[in-house]
């Protein structure tokens, strides 16, 4: 259930948990790899749930995938603004562009 819910907002969990398993290092975050993982989860919300509901899981849920990294900070604080896929969008894009 941790690993689960941890691999929602940090799906490169399973990179780390299958290196410490072969006793090896992950490898280090690939640029834009958060950005694509925010995008991705973005795309399968409102896929499966609507734009409505989509929009509001992201404004919950979207801070879970920047939680300790510079600038994470300020993208939880504007996602209580997005109402819609292109203002989530945006403001995955200018968390990505600014970090």
């Amino acid at each position: 259930v941790m690993v689960g819910r941890r691999a929602i907002g940090y799906p490169r969990i399973f990179t780390e948990i299958a290196g410490m398993l072969r006793g090896e290092p992950a490898p280090p975050e690939a640029a834009g790899e958060r950005r694509r993982a925010m995008r991705r989860y973005l795309e399968l919300s409102v896929n499966c749930f609507g734009t409505e509901t989509a929009c509001a899981l992201m404004r919950h849920r979207l801070g879970w995938f920047t939680k300790g990294l510079r600038g994470g900070a300020v993208l939880r604080g504007g996602v209580r603004g997005i109402r819609s896929v292109d203002q989530a969008i945006e403001l995955i894009e200018d968390f990505d562009r600014g970090r």
